[in-house]
């Protein structure tokens, strides 16, 4: 499920997938939900993508760019936590 959201969501296929809360972290106190962050490594642009929902796609964002987003408070929760955790796998990974 989460290989076709990449997909259609923002137009990346392939890529090493590493899932960076492998038991999922709880959506919210009163939901079972729980949300499956993941990292995707070396994937590939298949198609360029409009603007869905007004979010807009960017691809190759560099990291201090993802890190200044983050701080300046211009990412929603959900996405800065993730963005969080991936630079942190990726500097586990030395890439």
């Amino acid at each position: 499920a989460a290989r076709g959201e990449l997909r259609a969501e923002a137009g990346l296929d392939g890529g090493t997938w590493v899932a960076l809360c492998p038991e999922g972290i709880p959506q919210d106190a009163h939901s079972k939900d729980r949300v499956h962050p993941y990292l995707v490594i070396d994937s590939q642009v298949q198609l360029p993508l409009s603007s869905q929902d007004g979010v807009e796609i960017e691809h190759g964002v560099r990291l201090d760019e993802v890190l200044r987003r983050v701080y300046a408070g211009e990412m929603l929760g959900p996405a800065a936590m993730a963005s969080m955790m991936a630079m942190d796998k990726l500097h586990q990974l030395n890439l």
